[in-house]
């Protein structure tokens, strides 16, 4: 009897994962499982699978400068080496506090998905200069899709975007342009924020909502730096901007609202001294017609209906940049308009060194695998993209 029963036991040992992976060669696309395989061995710290990687080539990097207009658009091109046809993806950072080539993950997952076969460029734009959101990127970004939609070495069906934080939203907005939204493969956005003004509304009151709920939520002191950069830029009195710039470096000033010239600085001095939530919408609504205009186009709100492409959605549930609630909006306006994959994390931002928080706690082995495996599933749907 124990005999059989160890002799079951060592059938199901060998026959099951057999069946499975039999199975996942019929049903599954081989190529993105791979893909995916290799990209997540690349993107948690301290896993390796060294024979996923022997037959790959060593990419070649770019360093672009390309001319539109008046204006010079710099770019990291990550070639695959040998490789005709390869397709494409653009990742762009968005407002992100590293220099040019000095963030080894950009570096290590551009060089890991050009060794794979996939070019990848990373624009090198204002928006990265100044530390705020320059509505003119969104025009590069659509320069820079034509531009390797255009090159021979790209297969031009296969071109995708994606980005991080602002990065994502910026990109979004992009691939809803009449002038490229036919050709983009699929957008990948993780932890964008859907509404300008919803996103600065969580982060001047500190509260996060959604379909009714508030929560509190402690925005990340670079996400707070780049809304105050961003609403006293707007200030078109450049007195009233220079006094209120101090806060923006959060030095010890005593601001007195008398000083102040204009009701444009004024009102946006109310909305960045504590307003109430009460009151935000109202305050929102005295800003100049041109800032209104300006948030609302850096907004993917505005454009969702000019999406023609499948979205995936990734965002963690405890990100203190962007609150999980903008994807959740983002996802519920895209329902019907096509097809999306939407993953939430919980607490595993700083495993994949993205947005990592410092006061956040570490995860148990059991969790940390159910949300490596949510990774893992995520990154073989977008690889399916350009399989």
């Amino acid at each position: 009897m124990i005999t059989n029963i160890l002799k079951r036991i060592g059938f199901d040992l060998i026959t099951v994962p057999f069946v499975i992976i039999l199975l996942a060669i019929i049903f599954l696309d081989t190529k993105a499982i791979y893909r995916s395989t290799f990209l997540i061995t690349e993107l948690l710290p301290g896993v390796s699978v060294p024979f996923l990687d022997t037959f790959l080539d060593v990419p070649i990097k770019q360093a672009l400068e390309l001319e539109d207009g008046n204006k010079v658009i710099e770019a990291d091109l990550y070639m695959p080496n040998r490789k005709h046809d390869a397709p494409a993806f653009i990742f762009f950072l968005g407002v992100s506090p590293a220099d040019r080539g000095s963030d080894p993950r950009v570096e290590s997952l551009a060089n890991a998905l050009a060794s794979l076969g996939i070019a990848v460029l990373v624009p090198w734009l204002e928006t990265q200069e100044k530390q705020v959101v320059v509505k003119d990127d969104i025009e590069s970004l659509i320069y820079l899709f034509q531009y390797l939609s255009d090159m021979d070495e790209i297969d031009g069906t296969k071109i995708g975007m994606g980005g991080i934080c602002t990065g994502a939203s910026m990109v979004a907005v992009a691939a809803s342009d009449d002038r490229i939204n036919d050709n983009v493969k699929f957008l990948n956005l993780f932890a964008g924020y859907y509404d300008a003004f919803d996103f600065m509304e969580s982060v001047l009151t500190e509260k996060r909502f959604y379909d009714g709920r508030l929560q509190y939520w402690k925005p990340d002191y670079l996400t707070k730096k780049v809304v105050l950069r961003q609403l006293i830029e707007s200030i078109s009195n450049n007195q009233d901007k220079d006094y209120l710039m101090p806060l923006i470096l959060n030095e010890d000033i005593n601001i007195q609202s008398e000083a102040l010239i204009t009701d444009e600085a004024k009102i946006i001095y109310r909305l960045i001294s504590g307003a109430y939530k009460s009151d935000i919408q109202g305050l929102f609504d005295q800003l100049p017609y041109e800032t209104i205009s300006y948030l609302q186009d850096i907004s993917p709100s505005k454009f969702t209906k000019g999406l023609k492409t499948n979205v995936l959605i990734m965002h963690d549930r405890n990100d203190r940049l962007v609150p999980v609630e903008e994807s959740m909006r983002f996802r519920n306006s895209l329902k019907p308009l096509g097809e999306i994959y939407y993953t939430e994390f919980s607490s595993f931002q700083n495993q994949i060194q993205v947005h990592v928080d410092k006061d956040s706690k570490n995860i148990s082995i059991i969790d940390y695998v159910k949300e490596s495996l949510k990774l893992l599933a995520h990154l073989y749907e977008a690889m399916k993209q350009v399989s």
